[in-house]
């Protein structure tokens, strides 16, 4: 079975740090691949096989939602994760309309991202290899 791949997208580095961290306790045998850039992230996604991605909304040059609207006309089952700071209906709203897998309150991070992350893989069917890689 293949190593789980997990793209994160996050421009402030605590923030980044945090989520690396929570993520590689979580899922120790996972390839967890860190980007400041949505553009570079996409750029990886094209070439890699990558099992969840998780993106801040708001980032330098292509927005997380930009990312999700290039992501679904490439890889439309690819589970994508969208967290902020801001919290809001039109956020929803196009979380919603672009497919995305869930939308995160960053707030809520310690507590619902790895749960997030369980959700997404098990919807796609990869769950069991992050638990016989974990």
């Amino acid at each position: 079975m293949s190593r789980l791949c997990l793209v994160l997208v996050e421009d402030h580095p605590l923030l980044r740090q945090t989520a690396i961290e929570i993520l590689q306790t979580a899922f120790p045998a996972a390839d967890i691949r860190d980007f400041v850039y949505a553009e570079a992230a996409e750029a990886f996604c094209q070439n890699q096989p990558v099992d969840v991605v998780i993106t801040d909304l708001a980032l330098p040059g292509m927005s997380g939602m930009a990312l999700l609207e290039s992501l679904r006309r490439h890889h439309p089952q690819l589970p994508v994760i969208i967290q902020t700071l801001y919290d809001s209906a039109e956020h929803r709203r196009l979380a919603d309309l672009l497919n995305a897998f869930r939308l995160l309150n960053k707030g809520e991070m310690a507590q619902q991202l790895v749960s997030t992350v369980r959700a997404a893989l098990a919807h796609t069917g990869r769950l069991d290899a992050a638990d016989q890689n974990s």
